[in-house]
């Protein structure tokens, strides 16, 4: 083997390397992502619940309706920011 195939194979070890820690930090961030929103909604869920306000439970059912989620194409950033609307408690949003 040659040094100009050596090197080649060299490089495309580490753009694989790269590519690969690369995508592992994109996945976790991501998981980050929805482990977060599903612990805020949860939350969300207990409080309504524990309330026993129909209209809370209401406006929580109202806001899990509302996610902006699209199968595989789901941006988690969206449901993070909608997931922060208000608690359902607070009643509706003070703009």
């Amino acid at each position: 083997m040659g040094r100009g195939m050596l090197a080649t194979a060299l490089c495309a070890l580490l753009l694989a390397i790269g590519y690969g820690l690369g995508a592992f930090a994109e996945s976790f961030s991501l998981n980050q992502c929805y482990a977060l929103s599903l612990r805020t909604l949860a939350e969300k869920a207990d409080r309504a619940a524990a309330s026993k306000s129909d209209a809370a439970i209401a406006r929580f059912q109202d806001l899990v309706r509302s996610l902006p989620l699209a199968g595989p194409k789901t941006n988690c950033k969206r449901v993070e920011l909608a997931v922060e609307i208000p608690d359902a408690l607070e009643g509706p949003s003070r703009n």
